[in-house]
């Protein structure tokens, strides 16, 4: 069976990025899909309160499941470095760190989540039309915790080792089960938000399914048994970059958890209608999300063979390259964006229906008119983090949490809603600005001339 790795040390960067990048842009995609299915079906044949009750859990949802990308992804900076350095015996002992970290992080994190799910909700300040709601759906979403590890990990060494098409294959069949059973499970068996929760789990896997046959492809670099042993330093080493990682996406979390709490004082509609565009902003960053990766996939295996001048040449043509997409996703939307997110929204109410939606499509111009900062944002914190820079990264969250409690509290009471639909762009700029500037620095302070690789001493 053929292997689908890629290495990024070799041909033109614009071409190894893109080859990368399309596959998970296209992935994302269909991943997030099912989410903004889950929105629509919701909202359609469940109604306001529904809506609000599912997507006010956005930022829980964010919290707990970029924890566990930030752990998979940091140990995958090293092992992308091993890849690119031709060190196997390293490498497996990269991807026998993954995997024991994955399983620790797993059984903590299954009871963590479970017996903290009602207390978060009576902090955030959930109403009583859609706490309970909102409970039944996270506990059985959550109940999958194993699979999202388990599938997160297994997605992390393939993406390191440059195969992007199995994550989208992945992804796509992830996608397309949860969009059926959606509909299956609501709409034709009035399961309500338990379906669509039930619906996302089994999506979650049917994906890891997808994904074995190719991890028994690559079982050349798989770790062995004696790969596991002795490998203390290898685990120390990963999680020095996958910790910074996990907290900056939680950090990052906590401030939209600040956003979520301040959406709670206000009425149903205007939740719902933050919902409905909330769904969209996550379709709108895919795109930049995906050539991000991919540059940090790009940037940790060339750093490993000691070429630095493809690391300057690979960035730069990601930055252009994003920078085109986001505008081109924005025009679409400001134009089209309307009519689709009366989509998401029930028309039992007409006044309801009106003032959700004239709420939504506001908000909605506001994020296109700052989607290029957004990308920039992605472009950067994922160079820094091919460079083993997960500190400024998770620096760069600090900066977004703050300005999401700035934007909620003082600037609320200057603005009233308009602060709110206003916080994401405003943590947007200053991360960007942050990411920006550090990485410029870091990329000018790498040799002019390309180096000999040197093997990563062996654990003993």
């Amino acid at each position: 069976m053929k292997q689908r790795v890629t290495d990024a040390t070799v041909g033109k960067p614009l071409g190894i990025i893109l080859s990368m990048a399309l596959p998970l842009m296209a992935g994302n995609i269909f991943q997030n899909l099912y989410s903004v299915v889950d929105t629509a079906v919701v909202g359609r044949f469940l109604g306001i309160n529904a809506l609000a009750a599912v997507g006010n859990t956005g930022w829980l949802h964010y919290m707990i499941l970029s924890i566990i990308i930030g752990v998979t992804q940091g140990a995958g900076i090293h092992i992308a470095n091993r890849f690119g350095a031709k060190d196997i015996v390293s490498l497996r002992k990269a991807i026998a760190g993954l995997f024991t970290i994955s399983a620790v992080l797993c059984a903590a994190m299954t009871a963590l989540v479970q017996l903290s799910i009602r207390p978060v909700l009576l902090l955030l300040g959930f109403s009583p039309e859609i706490i309970g709601l909102s409970e039944r759906y996270l506990r059985i979403y959550f109940a999958a915790i194993p699979i999202i590890v388990f599938y997160n990990a297994l997605d992390a060494v393939m993406r390191s080792m440059g195969d992007t098409k199995t994550p989208f294959i992945a992804m796509i069949t992830g996608a397309l089960t949860n969009i059926v059973l959606d509909l299956l499970f609501i709409a034709v068996f009035g399961m309500g938000v338990a379906g669509a929760a039930a619906a996302s789990v089994i999506a979650q896997a049917a994906s890891v399914i997808v994904c074995l046959p190719a991890a028994v492809r690559m079982r050349e670099y798989m770790p062995e048994r004696s790969s596991f042993r002795d490998n203390a330093q290898t685990v120390r080493k990963e999680l020095r970059l996958a910790l910074p990682l996990a907290l900056q996406h939680a950090v990052t979390a906590g401030g939209g958890l600040f956003v979520t709490h301040a959406l709670n004082g206000y009425a149903v509609t205007f939740v719902a209608a933050f919902t409905a565009t909330e769904r969209l902003y996550g379709l709108m960053e895919l795109s930049g999300m995906a050539v991000g990766y991919a540059l940090s996939v790009f940037i940790s295996q060339n750093i490993g063979a000691g070429k630095y001048s493809r690391v300057r040449t690979g960035s730069k043509s990601a930055a252009i390259v994003a920078m085109g997409i986001s505008l081109v996703i924005s025009s679409v939307l400001i134009l089209f964006g309307r009519s689709v997110l009366s989509l998401f929204i029930s028309n039992d109410d007409p006044a309801g229906f009106t003032a959700t939606l004239d709420t939504a499509y506001r908000y909605l111009k506001i994020m296109c008119s700052w989607l290029p900062i957004l990308y920039m944002l992605h472009i950067y914190r994922c160079a820094l983090n091919g460079l083993a820079d997960t500190v400024t990264p998770m620096l760069s969250g600090a900066l977004e949490f703050c300005t999401r409690v700035f934007m909620t509290t003082a600037a609320v009471r200057l603005w009233s809603e308009n602060a709110i639909l206003r916080t994401e762009p405003m943590a947007w700029l200053t991360a960007a600005v942050l990411l920006t500037t550090v990485y410029l620095f870091r990329q000018h302070r790498l040799p002019r001339t390309d180096a000999a690789v040197v093997s990563e001493p062996q654990d003993t």
